[in-house]
């Protein structure tokens, strides 16, 4: 990593929010362009800012001098960091990351889904996105986020053979809560998560696939929390959390 960077995209100590914290209102029209540039980065290249424009892109409305200045931040780290990028290699293995920051918004108190995918090595999708329910625990929200990572797993894994790459047996989904691990994996307690949509419910199907044990989509791995790659797309990191985490996005050794 350059010696020289020593910022993050985002301050990890301040939290933004919509109420007011005494921050003046800044240019609407500036703040709206900036995030839309980032956006573009972001969405192109630039997986290690998704969280950041994630945060800001929540008050384009009535945005202050506080939003400003962390949207400025994450430009100052893309500055920083002008070769980053994906990088790829010769293996063929398709495998995906998911994790959620439970209740990391304090404005609805909704939680945040990240999730990437790897091939050859290197990221081919990822997103930070607020998840569209309230949930009760970490496992609930971590529960949500890994079906959504399967859903979009199920699309890769259509479209990966039609770009010459074959996908052989059941996709590794990486995930560092156990509990949500077990909901998907095997029969639990249903009073749990009974109040959950079954929407949500299909993971279950694609991990344990039919009865005789045959047509698995997925297979959960139990990843430390520290080598979540997916980590990044949930929250805001300390400068030395977000450079490991960037190093394992963009140079991973799948």
């Amino acid at each position: 990593m350059p010696a020289k960077l020593t910022l993050s995209p985002m301050d990890s100590e301040q939290v933004l929010t919509r109420s007011s914290d005494g921050s003046k209102p800044c240019n609407a029209t500036e703040y709206r362009q900036l995030v839309g540039c980032l956006m573009y980065a972001s969405v192109l290249t630039r997986g290690d800012i998704a969280h950041s424009v994630c945060m800001l892109s929540k008050y384009m409305h009535a945005p202050t001098e506080r939003h400003m200045s962390q949207a400025r931040r994450t430009l100052a780290w893309l500055a920083c960091t002008p070769d980053y990028g994906p990088t790829y290699g010769k293996s063929s293995v398709l495998s995906g990351w998911c994790d959620a920051d439970f209740c990391g918004d304090l404005d609805t108190r909704r939680s945040c889904s990240g999730r990437v995918f790897f091939l050859n090595g290197g990221p081919i999708s990822w997103q930070s996105k607020m998840q569209s329910c309230t949930t009760d625990s970490s496992t609930e929200a971590e529960y949500v986020c890994l079906s959504k990572a399967g859903r979009l797993g199920q699309w890769l894994r259509q479209l990966v053979p039609d770009l010459g790459t074959p996908i052989v047996g059941p996709t590794r989904l990486h995930e560092d809560n156990a509990a949500a691990a077990k909901w998907a994996e095997g029969p639990c307690d249903f009073a749990k998560r009974r109040h959950i949509h079954r929407s949500y419910c299909t993971i279950d199907e694609l991990v344990q696939g039919r009865e005789d044990g045959s047509g698995k989509t997925f297979e959960i791995w139990m990843v430390p929390t520290d080598l979540q790659r997916a980590d990044l797309f949930t929250k805001s990191l300390g400068q030395e959390k977000h450079k490991i985490a960037v190093e394992m996005l963009f140079h991973s050794s799948d």
